[in-house]
C-alpha cells in the first residue's frame, strides 16, 4: 500500500516559522542549511518527517548551548 508522507511547501513551512521567511528558506537550502527537501519539477517541498528531525536537532542544539553556557 503506497503511503504518501505529510510534505509543505516553502509557503507552508514558512507560515510554521514566525519570523522566518520564504527568502530565508531559500537562503538556507542554498547554503545546506535547514530541513531537508526534494524537488518535484521545480517546486520544493519539505517531507513532514525531515522537518521533524530538523526541529529535534535544533532544539538538541540549543539545549546544549545552553549547558555549555551554565557550566
Amino acid at each position: 500500500e503506497f503511503r504518501m508522507d505529510r510534505v509543505f511547501s516553502t509557503d507552508e513551512l514558512a507560515e510554521r516559522y514566525p519570523g522566518i521567511t520564504k527568502d530565508t528558506l531559500t537562503t538556507w537550502r542554498y547554503h545546506g542549511r535547514g530541513p531537508r527537501f526534494f524537488r518535484a519539477g521545480k517546486r520544493v517541498f519539505y517531507r513532514e518527517a525531515d522537518v521533524l528531525a530538523w526541529e529535534a536537532e535544533q532544539e538538541a542544539a540549543v539545549r546544549k548551548a545552553s549547558a555549555a553556557g551554565a557550566a
